[in-house]
């Protein structure tokens, strides 16, 4: 589950490194955090990173 999470948020990195856009470090780990913890104990995939609102 961690490494799942953690590759959709190396590439939303490199997604963002790309484009030139800053790195909001706090949300980029946040997102990775809410969706490993959704996975593990929920067994859902929200993919947080692409929710605005967070």
């Amino acid at each position: 589950i961690f490494k799942e999470c953690s590759m959709t948020m190396v590439q939303n990195f490199k997604l963002s490194a790309e484009q030139k856009e800053p790195v909001y470090m706090k949300k980029l780990y946040g997102t990775m955090a809410l969706d490993v913890i959704a996975s593990a104990a929920f067994s859902s995939i929200i993919e947080a990173h692409s929710i605005p609102e967070i």
